[in-house]
């Protein structure tokens, strides 16, 4: 088909306008019809979110302390950043940010990334105050205020729940974040390639 149309990139779009075999993609076993699979993490996958502002993309963690980045077209991660040495237990994309999402750890950490900062580095590390400062607990969930955008909130396994107040920047968009997360998917997707 590509050679027919004349095409040289070939995308989601285009690979949705070749109309395939639904059992090419997703399998013919019947049981596995309109089910894609991607490459797994060492052990159990803690959490996955779709990106609000990219409708391919979403983000899982697992206890292997692994944050990937998928399409929903490639079973290879396009990122995969190392978040920490221990297991991961949530993740969220920011609801205001297109590439900013926040990573809970098991050492009470939440861990915020920045896409368009560094696609391997998180760029800031929120750590809740504790007495007990050599074994906090968990982080377990993690929450962007899509009301009031510089709030971000994280709960634990001791039942606290924590607000912080995130940097300006964090919080607010700019013009062409939208575009910039749409080219950094489509730079990385052809990396794979």
């Amino acid at each position: 088909w590509p050679r027919k149309t004349g095409r040289r990139h070939i995308d989601a779009s285009a690979v949705f306008l070749s109309k395939p075999n639904p059992d090419a993609l997703f399998g013919n076993d019947g049981e596995s019809r309109g089910q894609a699979n991607y490459e797994p993490h060492v052990g159990p996958v803690a959490a996955i979110d779709g990106s609000p502002f990219h409708r391919q993309l979403f983000a899982s963690i697992g206890t292997d302390g692994l944050l990937r980045l998928f399409t929903l077209m490639q079973g290879r991660p396009l990122v995969e950043i190392e978040a920490a040495s221990g297991p991961l237990s949530a993740v969220t994309w920011s609801s205001s940010r297109p590439m900013v999402l926040a990573v809970t750890c098991e050492n009470g950490k939440v861990l915020l990334y920045d896409l368009k900062v560094s696609s391997s580095l998180p760029v800031v590390e929120l750590q809740p105050p504790y007495a007990d400062a050599e074994s906090p607990p968990s982080a377990l969930s993690v929450c962007f205020n899509q009301k009031m955008r510089s709030f971000i909130g994280t709960g634990d396994a001791a039942g606290n729940v924590h607000i912080f107040t995130m940097p300006w920047g964090l919080a607010n968009s700019g013009e062409t974040e939208k575009q910039d997360l749409a080219q950094f998917v489509e730079n990385w997707a052809e990396a794979e390639d």
